[in-house]
């Protein structure tokens, strides 16, 4: 052991051998101080303990005691505070840190090597085919009271509103209260497929537009206030559409037309169903704003709400808030669809109140197909068996001559002038 002589001047040798004698015992003692590393540093020590103390021979400036742990002084130990045993345990904390971070680096790059071999497994495997192949198949339900259709532009309006959402995706639109006795526009107007429940005066009549590449059976009639169907597409898959415009009050004739309604969808065998309407009655104490709801409307609400779940069938605005009618300040949600698609999943939901005039907001439910994949193809198309048929090439060329000729006079005419 050196000790500095220049400070040790004034120090006696008996002092000087006191104090070696003390730094051996301080070896020994800072080998027991690893196991009690813990305790050391949760005990609370003053930020001067490891400063304030002075390395003069003869002339200590030794700070007040924290314990039986020893210090450095003047190159020697000493019976001082516990700074060289935190110093220890700070150094050994630094040394662990260090090696939990070597250990978590080390492990970070096996999981990354092994992430780079499946990826590299996987592609190889994958070969030419697309990992995105594109968004799923879609389907969206529109219930709305439209609160009639006697104005031509009106309809022609609607119609041409359920084309464009049709060329998107699929769609099963389900319309109440329209008020017509024929179907002789829609024959004309609407380029899909179609059932319609004629009907006049208020809360009557109800039409269910769809596309075209459907086949619809087992039309029936409920009264003047709704029908059901089957509707098979090109998959093959059956489902049973319900379009229902529910009659005002909440009297026994009300109860029974719901009985019978989910007798039907009780009774149906099949897997798929779709049903919506005006229910005209709100089926929970959230559905009414401003409006106070009696007592027979809550105990056919009730009957109702215990029928629909014995069907098993998913409400669209379930965890959703919005209403669907309004008259001044009071609203009510009066229009519903319930489903039950097991090879759909429910994926957005939208009140529009401006789809056309009327005092009802359209409920639109999109549904994705949990695996199909859209392929629609949007480009247009010529049909290439036209060439081969001489009746119709006739008369391509007729209606092009036509068309020559009348671009002809319209030049002579504007040379001319």
């Amino acid at each position: 052991m050196l000790v500095d002589s220049r400070l040790c001047t004034q120090a006696s040798k008996k002092e000087i051998k006191f104090r070696l004698e003390v730094e051996s015992k301080g070896r020994r003692k800072d080998i027991r101080s690893l196991t009690n590393s813990t305790k050391i540093q949760t005990q609370p020590i003053p930020l001067y303990v490891e400063t304030s103390y002075s390395t003069s021979c003869g002339n200590h400036d030794i700070p007040p005691q924290c314990g039986n742990q020893e210090s450095t002084l003047c190159g020697q130990k000493s019976f001082d505070p516990p700074s060289v045993g935190r110093s220890f345990c700070f150094k050994l904390t630094i040394f662990n840190s260090h090696y939990q971070l070597d250990l978590y680096r080390n492990k970070l790059l096996l999981n990354l090597s092994k992430m780079h071999i499946i990826n590299y497994i996987k592609s190889k495997l994958m070969n030419d085919i697309e990992t995105n192949p594109g968004p799923r198949e879609k389907l969206r339900i529109i219930s709305l009271n439209c609160r009639g259709l006697g104005d031509i532009d009106k309809f022609r309006l609607l119609l041409n509103k359920a084309y464009d959402m049709m060329q998107k995706s699929k769609l099963i639109m389900m319309i109440q209260e329209t008020m017509i006795t024929n179907s002789r526009y829609l024959d004309l107007a609407w380029q899909g497929k179609y059932v319609f429940t004629p009907g006049t005066g208020n809360s009557q009549g109800c039409i269910t537009l769809t596309h075209n590449d459907v086949t619809i059976t087992d039309i029936e009639h409920i009264q003047i206030r709704g029908h059901y169907f089957k509707l098979t597409d090109t998959n093959i898959m059956q489902t049973l559409i319900v379009n229902i415009y529910a009659p005002l009050g909440y009297n026994n004739a009300k109860n029974e037309f719901f009985n019978n309604t989910l007798d039907v969808i009780t009774n149906y065998d099949g897997e798929n169903v779709i049903f919506g309407g005006d229910f005209n009655i709100t089926l929970t104490d959230r559905d009414s704003l401003r409006r106070q709801r009696t007592e027979a409307e809550k105990r056919i609400a009730k009957n109702i709400n215990t029928r629909i779940t014995q069907t098993d069938l998913t409400e669209a605005f379930l965890g959703k808030e919005g209403h669907t009618w309004g008259r001044g300040k009071t609203q009510s949600r009066l229009d519903r669809i319930y489903t039950r698609l097991p090879q759909y999943r429910n994926k957005k939901l939208d009140i529009n109140w401006a789809l056309i005039k009327s005092d009802h907001a359209a409920v639109i439910l999109t549904l994705e197909h949990k695996h199909k994949i859209n392929k629609r193809n949007e480009h247009i198309k010529l049909d290439n068996t036209i060439v081969t048929n001489v009746q119709l090439i006739q008369e391509l060329n007729q209606y092009l001559e036509d068309q020559m000729t009348q671009t002809t006079n319209i030049q002579n005419l504007n040379l001319s002038k």
